[in-house]
Parts: structure tokens; C-alpha cells; sequence
């Protein structure tokens, strides 16, 4: 959700599993654009295989995330509401049905 992407795509749910078992986690470094690599820092010490290299507690989590709390970070990007595309869609077709608007050419044959 972070990314908008899911970190494993497969055929079906068991390759996926087990691409969660074997493949890098490093694929959010790529994601995230560099300003964000302290938070793709935090995600991959998150999804870390080994317990041990995983956050041992909130308390060790919050304490690397508290920096980046004071930085300004770049607003998400807006993803298109489909309701406003359909009724754009609906507003464009209207106006090409008024009397007197443009009609397309009639497409010519060979």
C-alpha cells in the first residue's frame, strides 16, 4: 500500500508465496523515489526474513520513523476517480451532440 504496487506478482497465490520466501526484498528501493530511501530503509528492516533483523519492538520502529516525521515529504500522487472521468466522458458527449458542434469526418474508403 506504501508503494501502490504489490511487492510479488505470480500465476497463481502458491508462487507467489513462495516468491515471498525466496526472492529479494529490495524491489522497494526501487520504488521509492531517493528522497524516500530512509522509509524503504524501515520497510525492508520490516519484511526482514531473519526475526533478528527485525524491529524487536514499536518503541526501536517509532524511533526511526520520528525523523522522518519533521521532513516535508512529496504528496502522494492523485489517483483519478473514476466518477469524475465517467461524468468528464458524460460532459464531452453532450457538447458533441449539440446542434451546430463539429461532427468527426466520415472516414474515407481506399
Amino acid at each position: 500500500m506504501l508503494t501502490g504496487k504489490v511487492p510479488f506478482r505470480g500465476s497463481s497465490d502458491s508462487v507467489v508465496f513462495g516468491k515471498h520466501l525466496d526472492e529479494s526484498r529490495s524491489f522497494i528501493r526501487h520504488i521509492l523515489p531517493g528522497h524516500a530511501q530512509p522509509l524503504a530503509d524501515i520497510v525492508s528492516r520490516l519484511m526482514a526474513r531473519q526475526p533478528g533483523r527485525r524491529y524487536q519492538s514499536a518503541r526501536e520502529l517509532l524511533a526511526d520513523l520520528r525523523p522522518l516525521l519533521n521532513r516535508e515529504l512529496p504528496a502522494p500522487r492523485r489517483v483519478p476517480d473514476i466518477h469524475e472521468s465517467l461524468a468528464r466522458l458524460a460532459r464531452l458527449r453532450n457538447l458533441a451532440r449539440r446542434p451546430g458542434a463539429p461532427r468527426p469526418c466520415p472516414a474515407t474508403g481506399p
